[in-house]
């Protein structure tokens, strides 16, 4: 209605339609003297649809408290137009210029930008006055290029020369509420907080460089083999306080283990496990064929009454031990006392490596415990002996029917 009345007045320049109720529905046409420089349309009712509805030639727009929330993209370019105001309005983000080419001044004052969108002045190509002041920022990762504008605006070398208007004493943080009223200039968000791919490599670099040293220092150090010997004393320790064994199935046993050995082993046995077994070193009564033997027995039956009177049965193993037939029936007499004595009243100790190649295929017990059990190796190293021995004894100890050790004779 207004454009109008006023388009027979083709020398009108400036037009001032502030402080009214005026409000446009883009239904009707809008025809404007060719003139028109300069229009006031501040504090009216008028909303985005006003761009549709303005003068070809306007070189100045106060759009100042209205109700416009966003600059439409699509609309007729007005080639001209110098000056945009649209401060107390309802914008949440920095327009896009592609339909004002020449605009120098942007005035969004006090509006509802919280995290602008720098890229979109990209769209400005001659902009050089801005003013986003009173805006109720929110202070996060997403308002760091609007951070950085500012700071370039301030040392002279912003983004094509913008200057922000009022910078920085009318910019401030109204979230998190631990920058509430802080001023923009004097907060930092870091890039690490925002950047999850900086963040991760942060996080996991020195990460995966201490799990590689510790790795590489756990492996100089020997660490899988004590934390292995560590795990089975713990397992030892647990199973002799947990496990329950009927008394009618201890009846006889004397001892905490019976030892079979090739002889060949017979040195090791004699001046290594004996002597950290028996005695003060580790308190238990061991059975073994070059003490408790009987003599007139058949070799059969002193290996079935040890096996019988014995707690555990303790093997050392080792390439002559696959060798010897005697070491077989011991392990087998063992093993099938293994049905009442429990699974752990069986205890391989490694000696030296064996290969599953080189164990007889008679002595498929032996493989199948080796696949199912763990296992003692007797370390090389020195410093590892007291932890195997600990080992080896708490997998023994048990207690024993209160019955004096008779031998084995009968």
């Amino acid at each position: 209605m207004m454009s109008k009345l006023t388009r027979v007045q083709l020398a009108l320049q400036h037009l001032d339609l502030s402080l009214n109720s005026l409000t446009y529905d883009s239904l009707v046409e809008c025809v404007w003297p060719p003139d028109i420089t300069h229009m006031n349309l501040s504090s009216n009712g008028l909303t985005e649809s006003v761009f549709k509805c303005l003068p070809n030639g306007i070189k100045i727009l106060d759009l100042q408290n209205n109700q416009v929330s966003v600059v439409p993209e699509s609309i007729l370019k007005p080639d001209h137009l110098l000056a945009l105001d649209l401060s107390a309005n309802r914008l949440r983000d920095l327009p896009v210029c592609d339909g004002f080419p020449t605009l120098y001044l942007l005035l969004l004052k006090a509006n509802s930008l919280h995290a602008p969108t720098v890229s979109n002045l990209k769209s400005c190509p001659r902009l050089k006055i801005l003013d986003v002041s009173l805006n109720p920022f929110t202070c996060t990762c997403a308002l760091r290029s609007f951070l950085s504008l500012g700071i370039n605006s301030e040392q002279k070398n912003g983004r094509r020369g913008i200057e922000l208007v009022s910078w920085p004493w009318a910019y401030n943080c109204s979230y998190p509420e631990a920058f509430r009223n802080s001023t923009l200039k004097d907060i930092w968000i870091p890039e690490i907080s925002c950047n999850v791919g900086l963040l991760a490599a942060t996080i996991l670099g020195p990460a995966v460089i201490v799990i590689i040293a510790a790795v590489t220092l756990c492996h100089r150090l020997d660490g899988p083999w004590y934390m292995g010997m560590i795990w089975q004393w713990t397992r030892a320790k647990h199973r002799a306080r947990t496990q329950q064994v009927r008394p009618e199935d201890l009846v006889g046993v004397e001892f905490h283990a019976f030892v079979s050995y090739s002889q060949h082993d017979a040195e090791w046995v004699q001046n290594s496990l004996l002597p950290n077994l028996e005695g003060p070193a580790g308190g238990l009564r061991i059975c073994h064929h070059e003490k408790n033997f009987v003599p007139g027995k058949t070799i059969i039956e002193n290996i079935i009454r040890c096996v019988e009177k014995s707690r555990h049965s303790v093997f050392v193993l080792s390439a002559h031990f696959v060798k010897s037939e005697w070491c077989h029936y011991e392990l087998y007499f063992a093993s099938h006392n293994r049905v009442s004595r429990g699974s752990d009243s069986v205890v391989l100790v490694l000696l030296e490596p064996l290969p599953q190649y080189l164990i007889p295929s008679k002595y498929y017990q032996l493989k199948a415990m080796m696949d199912r059990h763990t296992y003692l190796e007797w370390p090389q190293d020195r410093a590892k002996h007291r932890l195997f021995w600990a080992n080896l004894r708490a997998a023994l100890q048990a207690d024993l029917p209160n019955a004096a050790v008779r031998g084995l004779e009968e």
